[in-house]
């Protein structure tokens, strides 16, 4: 039976890293040679077949995470992809009210140039979810005809519908 070691925030029971090797606990600081590892964090052995997506840590044993926790989890992991593969994803009239929008809008022209800069695009990203949000709210009806067609293509474009 191989060693099964994770990294457990204490506070939370969040499983953080590991898996078949030594994990080593975040360092806060190295005075003198000597270092300070963070309190708020602690180095288990947890049973074969651990998963941070599915459980979590209380009381030294490892418990299952409710459906609910693991769809708050799912949804804080980063989901990349390529940005050209998103961007293909806007319809041509969409990509076009997006750059007349950009045109003579800050906030769209640095998500336009954020998306184009990038190689990749978190799906998952709180900057991008505020971006588009705030595209929906100059893109109806300029972009699309009603806000439940936006909202819907916002989905789409987002990989959840």
């Amino acid at each position: 039976m191989s060693i099964n070691k994770w990294i457990v925030h204490t506070l939370s029971g969040e499983l953080k890293v590991g898996g078949q090797y030594e994990p080593q606990r975040p360092v806060l600081s190295v005075v003198n040679g000597i270092t300070q590892y963070d309190p708020d964090y602690d180095v288990v052995v947890v049973p074969e077949g651990t998963s941070p997506r599915l459980h979590r840590w209380s009381g030294g044993v490892r418990v299952d995470k409710t459906a609910a926790e693991t769809l708050a989890w799912d949804a804080a992991q980063p989901r990349l992809i390529d940005n050209r593969v998103f961007l293909d994803r806007f319809t041509d009239p969409e990509y076009d009210g997006f750059l007349t929008l950009a045109a003579t809008d800050l906030k769209i022209r640095r998500l336009r140039d954020t998306l184009l800069a990038s190689s990749t695009v978190d799906l998952n990203s709180p900057r991008l979810i505020a971006g588009l949000a705030y595209l929906k709210s100059k893109g109806v009806p300029t972009i699309w005809a009603t806000s439940a067609a936006a909202d819907s293509r916002l989905a789409t474009l987002r990989g959840l519908a």
